[in-house]
Order: structure tokens, then sequence, then C-alpha cells
């Protein structure tokens, strides 16, 4: 029950371990790291150590391409402390590595509802979740996506909404995000081409670019 002696078995693991390697050794290197990290945060259950710890977790999991493995652990903490934001920030990175779109969006907007606070960090928090889920719907259309072959022109149609929605939201909340600008304008011009009678309403109507020329 030593718990530094854990961490550093983890963090040595981890050092020793070469990422994607598929070598005896370093699937070693990797269990060994992944079950000294889940010893540690079995034993600090809360607070910022268990959260770093979370992450180097994640890391190796990722690296290991364990994704599985880690999405069973984490979901089991989730379900037994739901409010806790590193667990579902850890079920959305690896469910993102792994390419499982909807399970990416359902823990992205789990996190974007759990980030309610009203202080500033909240926020610009916030507007950066707005903009990945923005993102990843444009994504998800890009004819250079070949998951966007198999959707219908309706449905299409759905996901250039939602990634309108939350370009929208993040502008709102901060009218010079300007990643944010500039991925509005995708999702907005594949929404032309789908639907040339219905544009959609701009995002941020009463925001100033750095520069101070209004959004049009």
């Amino acid at each position: 029950r030593w718990t530094e002696a854990w961490l550093n078995r983890g963090y040595s693991c981890k050092q020793a371990f070469i990422p994607a390697s598929i070598s005896e050794k370093d699937k070693e290197f990797a269990t060994c790291a992944l079950e000294a990290f889940k010893e540690y945060l079995n034993l600090v259950p809360t607070g910022p150590a268990h959260d770093d710890a979370t992450e180097m977790r994640v890391t190796v999991d990722n690296d290991a391409h364990r994704q599985d493995e880690g999405i069973t652990y984490f979901m089991a903490l989730h379900e037994k402390e739901p409010a806790n934001i590193h667990h579902v920030q850890a079920l959305r990175a690896l469910s993102q590595n792994k390419g499982d779109f909807e399970a990416t969006v359902k823990w992205l907007e789990l996190e974007l509802t759990m980030n309610s606070g009203a202080d500033q960090e909240a926020a610009n928090q916030r507007k950066i979740l707005q903009y990945t889920l923005c993102a990843i719907y444009e994504g998800k259309v890009r004819p250079t996506n070949s998951s966007s072959a198999m959707l219908t022109t309706d449905e299409k149609f759905a996901t250039i909404e939602k990634a309108l929605g939350y370009c929208k939201s993040a502008i709102d909340t901060a009218p010079k995000y300007a990643e944010a600008v500039i991925a509005y304008s995708l999702p907005y011009r594949r929404h032309a081409k789908y639907t040339p009678d219905q544009p959609p309403p701009m995002a941020g109507q009463n925001a100033q670019h750095q520069d101070g020329e209004s959004q049009t």
C-alpha cells in the first residue's frame, strides 16, 4: 500500500515502454505500467495526484493500443463516481484515439455539461469543447472521410447542423475565438451544398474580429 512505490513503478515501466511496439518485452512494460497506475489510482482515489496518474494511464493505454482495456477500467470508475470529470475526459480521449465517433461525441457532450461553472476557466473550457465538437461533426461529413459516403443526405444535413450549432456556441462564448470562426465556415459551406434555400443563422452576429470588423 505504499503509494509512491506504485507510482514510481508505473513511471519507470512507462519510460521503458516503446509506444506502438509489438515486441513481447514492450508488451510486458506496458502491462507493468497499466497495473501499477491502476494500483496507485485505487490507493489514491481523488485529488490532483489521482488526476495526473489518470492521464499517465490513458497515455499508456493509447500508446499500447489497449484502449478497450482502458475504457473498461475507467467506465467502472465513472459508474462509481459519475461527477469526476477526469474519468469522463479519460473515456473521451480513449474513445477518440480508438476512432469511435459516437462514444467520443457522447463523452465530449457530457464533459461540456459538467463544465457549467460561471468562472472564466469554465467558460474557456466550454468554448474549447464546443469548438472540438464542431470540428468532429464537420469531419464526419468531410468528403475525404470514408464514413461520409455511408451517410444519407438527411444524416449529412443533421450532422452539419450539429457542427454549426457548436461552432456558433463557441463564437457566442468567445467572439474573438479565431479557430472557431474559421471552423464555422467549413460546415457553413457544406450546409449550402445540401440546403441551398435554407441558409443557417450567422454565428456571433454581434461578434467582432480581432481587427474590429464584424463577422458576415
